[in-house]
């Protein structure tokens, strides 16, 4: 099964219901388990981030927890070797990982990466809002209906980068390597917007 990036754990999970690994109600349900995700040393309270997009052999009907470990065991090895303490902003692991899900939602174009990756670490360093539609969408993704409105914008949650300053709660989608590279190294410029 191929897992694009981008994707989130929803989407994941119905793309493994649909090739028939699992189900893609206990997927979700693992996925949100504090108890498994900390087990699985994820510093989130769920596992939106760290699942690694790439193409899998797995097995039909195997355990969801099963699918999520191996997800996460890729993702720590494609990782491994990465300096995240160079990253602008002095933000953690963690928040490299939550911006460069932001990233990776902005744009398909690898090219396009580390100009988008410094735009948001511009916003960052001059205290602005990310002003990000993925993350509004991500946080009323389960009620979305595909339509984002102006009443969506105006929505306090925790991932509503409109109404949030910083960074939102956590991931918004599952970054490949390209995006937490640029994440990490973003171009240096002055832009802080973009069309």
């Amino acid at each position: 099964v191929t897992i694009p990036e981008g994707k989130n754990l929803f989407e994941v999970a119905a793309i493994l219901e649909q090739k028939k690994i699992c189900s893609k109600d206990d997927f979700i349900k693992v996925s949100k388990d504090l108890t498994f995700t900390s087990s699985l040393g994820i510093p989130s309270h769920r596992l939106e981030g760290y699942l690694y997009p790439d193409t899998y052999g797995l097995t039909k009907g195997m355990p969801a927890k099963d699918v999520a470990r191996v997800m996460v065991s890729n993702f720590n090895r494609q990782i491994k070797g990465l300096n995240f303490s160079s990253s602008p902003n002095n933000l953690n692991k963690h928040q490299i990982i939550i911006l460069a899900s932001i990233v990776e939602k902005e744009t398909g174009a690898r090219e396009e990466r580390p100009i988008i990756a410094g735009v948001y670490h511009n916003r960052l360093e001059r205290k602005m809002r990310l002003y990000s539609d993925p993350t509004t969408i991500y946080g009323i993704w389960e009620n979305w209906k595909g339509n984002l409105k102006k009443r969506h914008l105006q929505e306090k949650t925790a991932y509503n980068t409109y109404r949030i300053s910083g960074l939102p709660k956590g991931p918004i989608a599952n970054p490949g390597i390209a995006a937490i590279k640029a994440t990490i190294n973003p171009k240096k410029h002055n832009f802080t917007y973009f069309v």
